[in-house]
Order: C-alpha cells, then sequence, then structure tokens
C-alpha cells in the first residue's frame, strides 16, 4: 500500500498542490487580517469562528479538486486502466488513492487554520483590533476546535465523490462540492461551548463520507463505469 501512495504522490505532483495550498491560505489570511476588523469582531472567539468558516469553504473544494484528480479524471483520460494492468488488486489501487487524499486533506485543513490564525494572531499584536487578553486556554480550545474542523472537512471532501461516480461527471462532482463547502462551511457553533454536538457533526460528515468513497470504490471496481 505504501508504494501505491508514494506511486499517486509521483503522479498528482505534490510540489504543485502544496504551492496552490500555500497561496489559498496567504489569500485567506490576508482577507480575514484586513475583513474582520471591519466586521466589528471584537472577540478572539469571534475571529476564529471566522477563520474555521473561511477555512472550511474553501479547503471542501479544494479537497474536492484533489479527489476529483485522484479519481475521476484517472479514468476520464482512461488512464486508470494502465493502473489496473498492475499485479495488485484494483480495490487496494483505489484504496490507496482514499487514504492519500484523507492524510492529504486533513493535514492541509489543520495546517491551514494554524496558518491563517497565527497570521491573524500577528497582525494583531501589531494594530490590536481585538482588546480582550489572549490566555493559553482559548489557545488551547481553539486547537481542538481546529482538529474537528480537520476532521469535518476531510469527510465533506469524500461525499461528492458517490455523486461523479453516478453521474460520470466532473462537473457535477464539482457542483456538489461547492453546494457542500456553502452549506456547511459556516455551520460551526459559534459560541464555542457545545463540544460535543461540534464532534457529533464532524463525525457524521466523516462516517457519511467514508460510506461515499467506500461505495464508489466497490461500484468501481465491480462494474468499471467511473
Amino acid at each position: 500500500m505504501g508504494k501505491l501512495i508514494r506511486l499517486e504522490l509521483q503522479k498528482i505532483k505534490l510540489r504543485n498542490w502544496l504551492i496552490s495550498a500555500i497561496i489559498a491560505n496567504l489569500l485567506i489570511s490576508l482577507w480575514v487580517s484586513t475583513n474582520l476588523p471591519d466586521e466589528g469582531v471584537k472577540s478572539y472567539l469571534e475571529a476564529f469562528y471566522s477563520i474555521r468558516s473561511y477555512v472550511e469553504i474553501t479547503f471542501i473544494i479544494f479537497s474536492s479538486v484533489l479527489l476529483s484528480k485522484l479519481f475521476l479524471d484517472e479514468y476520464k483520460n482512461k488512464t486508470i486502466s494502465v493502473l489496473f494492468t498492475y499485479p495488485v488488486p484494483r480495490h487496494h489501487i483505489l484504496m490507496a488513492k482514499l487514504i492519500l487524499f484523507c492524510l492529504f486533506s486533513f493535514l492541509t485543513a489543520l495546517l491551514s487554520n494554524v496558518f491563517v490564525a497565527a497570521f491573524f494572531l500577528f497582525v494583531d499584536a501589531q494594530k490590536g483590533f481585538i482588546a480582550e487578553p489572549l490566555t493559553m486556554l482559548m489557545l488551547r480550545d481553539e486547537a481542538f476546535r481546529m482538529l474537528i474542523n480537520g476532521i469535518s472537512i476531510m469527510g465533506l471532501g469524500m461525499i461528492p465523490l458517490y455523486i461523479g461516480v453516478i453521474r460520470k461527471s466532473v462537473p457535477a462532482f464539482m457542483v456538489c462540492s461547492m453546494f457542500l463547502a456553502l452549506m456547511f462551511g459556516s455551520t460551526h457553533d459559534e459560541s464555542g461551548s457545545n463540544w460535543s454536538l461540534s464532534a457529533a457533526v464532524a463525525l457524521f460528515s466523516l462516517g457519511l463520507g467514508l460510506v461515499s468513497a467506500i461505495v464508489s470504490i466497490r461500484r468501481a471496481v465491480r462494474e468499471d463505469i467511473m
């Protein structure tokens, strides 16, 4: 499985995806640092809430583009037939793609939240947008919320795969991804106090995403109709 994942890393040109993620983070950081003060954000809880929302909307779509590249483009360009000639079970090949997606999606979401939040705090330290003191408890709680956010992004990013398989269409896949991003990208608990609800939503998103991906893989292995 490790060799298959390394093969996928070479095929997708990971460096280009990392550069794209960095550019997205810089744009989000500049947007947040410019607009949050104008929106009247007066507390770190509100600022962190907005940051997670922007990151989630952006990286649900970003992750879905990667998933489309890993799965649907292979079938559209008929390059998957070459992979299926390898002396490896088909489901192993497709599972390697899914594992790579999950790792990349979760880590980029988590690191993006950290980067954008750190950028905002740096700018805030210089300009004093928020008057309240920043405590270690706030940072600890926000780190936990970032983990939950990363799980949500990973799960929601996988859900459109089944739509892409059924419709055999990359555009349908991306429309579904954008719908999920806009619908769920700003549905966090703004008060930051309902941990159980936030965790439940994240786990539900992850479970639904995994079901969508696994059903899609089984369909591809069985019928070759992606």
